[in-house]
């Protein structure tokens, strides 16, 4: 048996055989944007650590409204180093908006977290 193509997950295997795992951390899990102009762009990131002690993979991040785009790192965060989800929002409609962003990450006890922005936009 040929060891070679597990050689790049070898490190995760054993940390997760050793009992490591990754914790997400968001210093905030909500935003507010307040007065949006319609057409105009607001942008927020939702900054994140992996409190834990094996690397962390966010899987994806799915946010369902018009106008919203959604970023996530595609690398393995490091432990004890931090990452962004990114919101980009360029509403249409004039009114209050509520959206929720739900995070999926392999942190056994944060497999999805969701994310949450509201606000209003203004003609």
């Amino acid at each position: 048996m040929k060891l070679a193509p597990l050689l790049p997950v070898l490190p995760v295997l054993l940390a997760t055989a050793a009992g490591a795992d990754p914790t997400i951390r968001f210093e905030q899990e909500e935003h507010d944007f307040g007065a949006v102009a319609r057409g105009a762009t607001a942008e927020h990131a939702f900054a994140f650590r992996n409190a834990g002690d094996a690397p962390l993979h966010v899987l994806g991040a799915l946010a369902v409204a018009e106008g919203m785009e959604v970023e996530w790192p595609e690398a393995p965060i490091a432990p004890d180093a931090g990452g962004a989800i990114r919101v980009r929002f360029s509403p249409k409609r004039t009114g209050p908006f509520a959206v929720a962003i739900v995070v999926r990450t392999d942190d056994p006890l944060a497999v999805s977290r969701v994310l949450r922005i509201r606000g209003a936009v203004v003609p």
